[in-house]
C-alpha cells in the first residue's frame, strides 16, 4: 500500500469517528484507552488473519481506525486536564504513598537480582 493511501484510509476513520463520537475525553488517560482499545482490536485482526483464513482486511480497517486515534490523540494533546494535587483524597495519598514505597522496595531488589545475575557470567 502506497503512503498516501495509508494516509487517506486513516482521515477517513477520522471523520467517521468525530462524526460518530463528536466529544474525545478532556484527559490522557481516558484518550490513551480508546487508543489501547483499537490497538488491541487490530492485534485480534492480526491473529485472526495469521492463524485462520481472513483475509486481512480487518486488519487494515483496525489499523486506520488505530491511526485515526493516535491522531485523535495528538490532536487534543494541547487541552488534556491533570488532576490537581489538592483533588487527591486523603486515601489517594496513602495509596500513593505505598505505590512509592514499592515501587522504591522493587527497584532495590530488581538491582540485586541485576548484579547477582552478572556475577554468574
Amino acid at each position: 500500500m502506497e503512503p498516501e493511501r495509508a494516509i487517506e484510509l486513516v482521515i477517513d476513520e477520522l471523520r467517521k469517528a468525530e462524526e460518530k463520537h463528536p466529544t474525545w475525553p478532556d484527559d490522557p488517560i481516558h484518550a490513551s484507552a480508546i487508543l489501547a482499545e483499537e490497538s488491541g482490536e487490530l492485534v485480534q485482526a492480526c491473529i485472526d488473519y495469521y492463524y485462520s483464513d481472513s483475509d486481512g482486511g480487518n486488519a487494515v480497517i483496525e489499523a486506520a481506525q488505530c491511526g485515526a486515534m493516535a491522531l485523535r490523540f495528538l490532536i487534543n494533546v494541547g487541552s488534556y486536564v491533570r488532576k490537581p494535587e489538592h483533588r487527591l483524597s486523603p486515601a489517594n495519598h496513602r495509596i500513593e504513598g505505598m505505590l512509592r514505597a514499592c515501587r522504591t522496595r522493587h527497584a532495590g531488589h530488581y538491582k540485586g537480582y541485576r548484579s547477582f545475575r552478572h556475577q554468574e557470567r
